[in-house]
């Protein structure tokens, strides 16, 4: 919240992030092409800073195995968020100016004294024309949306026969290295988009200097906001053209958000003491019950579902799990679970983007860590109990409450049950029927992907589906762009 010491710092905590990251050449720092090398440089910007760009690399339960962590690699973020920016003429015109501007505005000023537009203009040039090469080689949303297909397990060895080009177990070594982990071409992982893998060395081959400007814009774009007023504007028409909002969010919602994301426990230890009823657990619990009733009911009146397919849903929907409000360690005060937890990080006063940082590197190192141990089903992994927010999680058959959304307007003991159930009750509703569209429906009870669905169910599931489908496609949301829904 102190914006002062933040805009009296100016540049200094983002060059000295850039000095971490091996300097960018881009604002006149050297670079040594003859000691480039591919493998560790992707896997260190993805181990030490998180970067999705290029390659995106995590950690994660297998999709076929919810017991077992597993290495896995998809395609990369882009700046501009999605690749239709890049591709479709309408809206390449009408966001690439401002991000132009955007990228332009803030290397110029973070290069002070040694700034040189002739340089920066061309590496926007070469940055923009990288992403746009990518975009093309990437699958669009709607094609990765089944996840089915788009599941590859094969060891390393296996992916080297593929995609050449690239050491993949070096690279996945490298990205391991913030961990105690090693791993052999014997390793097996899962990919996604397999045709971007086969496409990406050819167009990346060559360029080191541009992969190396592009992988350090790309960590300080996402961290802009963390930074100094001035260094802050220069987002400005970028956000305006791709969001349509030019002003920034209220600072406390920004100092509050990532204290939350990064310390979601401790900061769930204040809410709980602060403004939960214990009531309120008990009420969507028995919700849960009555609307799994109530789904099983629904299942036995739809003709077009075969006994098979009903009754393998009917296991699903029993096997299914509520998990809500909180895991227990967190108010038990015997409990030393938190500070072992945080015991390694270090967080400074007066140094914001230092910290993100810190609580980046800590985060990205304790996911990696996973990767030889079990799942644990228990852990609270994408959200804290303090954020206002339900979903569902289809590798562990599960639907996820926390505390903070069992409040009013979504739930209020003192009103009629009958709004509860029209408020909370629909989101209840609305992540229970996750469990069985066309992506949760291509898990098992367990949490695996396996196809427990009839070829005639699932033909008159699209049938219906395909409805739905052609009333969307026939909306075109935008006057000046002529794009429809997809």
């Amino acid at each position: 919240m102190n914006t002062t010491k933040l805009d009296s710092l100016g540049v200094e905590p983002v060059l000295e992030l850039i000095k971490q990251m091996g300097g960018w050449p881009v604002i006149g720092d050297s670079f040594d092409r003859d000691s480039f090398n591919l493998e560790k440089t992707l896997g260190a910007f993805t181990s030490g800073f998180s970067s999705k760009a290029i390659l995106s690399a995590w950690v994660g339960k297998d999709e076929k195995d919810s017991s077992a962590n597993i290495f896995q690699i998809g395609k990369p973020d882009l700046g501009l968020t999605d690749r239709k920016y890049y591709l479709d003429d309408g809206l390449r015109q009408k966001t690439h100016p401002g991000y132009r501007k955007f990228m332009s505005d803030f290397i110029t000023m973070v290069a002070g004294d040694k700034a040189n537009s002739d340089t920066t203009e061309s590496v926007v040039d070469q940055i923009v024309q990288l992403e746009t090469d990518i975009a093309r080689a990437v699958k669009p949303k709607s094609e990765t949306r089944n996840i089915t297909s788009s599941y590859n397990k094969m060891s390393l060895q296996e992916l080297a026969n593929e995609v050449s080009g690239l050491n993949w177990t070096d690279y996945v070594n490298t990205v391991l290295s913030a961990t105690a982990i090693t791993v052999d071409a014997d390793e097996k992982i899962v990919v996604y988009d397999m045709n971007y893998l086969k496409n990406f060395v050819g167009i990346i081959n060559g360029k080191h200097e541009l992969i190396h400007n592009y992988l350090i814009w790309s960590v300080l774009q996402a961290r802009v906001i963390y930074m100094s007023s001035d260094l802050r504007e220069t987002r400005q028409p970028f956000k305006d053209t791709l969001y349509g909002v030019s002003a920034e969010p209220a600072r406390w919602k920004v100092c509050t958000y990532d204290t939350e994301k990064y310390f979601h426990m401790p900061v769930a230890t204040l809410f709980l003491s602060e403004a939960f009823s214990e009531n309120n657990k008990n009420m969507v619990e028995q919700m849960f019950e009555n609307l799994r009733q109530a789904f099983r009911k629904m299942l036995a009146a739809y003709k077009w579902i075969d006994r098979q397919t009903r009754n393998k849903a009917v296991e699903k929907l029993d096997f299914m799990r509520a998990v809500l409000t909180y895991p227990d360690y967190i108010v038990d005060k015997f409990n030393l679970k938190l500070d072992y937890d945080y015991e390694d990080v270090v967080i400074e006063p007066n140094q914001f983007v230092k910290n993100i940082q810190t609580m980046i590197a800590w985060e990205t190192k304790e996911e990696l860590g996973k990767l030889k141990a079990a799942v644990d089903f228990n852990e609270w992994t994408t959200l804290g109990p303090a954020v206002v927010y339900a979903y569902h999680s289809p590798s562990k058959n599960q639907i996820n409450f926390p505390a903070a959304i069992m409040q009013p307007p979504f739930l209020d003991i003192s009103q009629p049950t009958s709004m509860n159930y029209g408020a909370i009750g629909s989101i209840i509703g609305h992540e229970l029927c996750h469990g069985f569209d066309d992506n949760g429906g291509t898990y098992d009870k367990n949490g695996n992907i396996n196809n427990w669905w009839t070829e005639k169910s699932k033909n008159n599931f699209k049938e219906r589906a395909q409805c739905i489908i052609d009333q969307y496609s026939a909306i075109r949301p935008f006057l000046d762009i002529d794009q429809n829904v997809n």
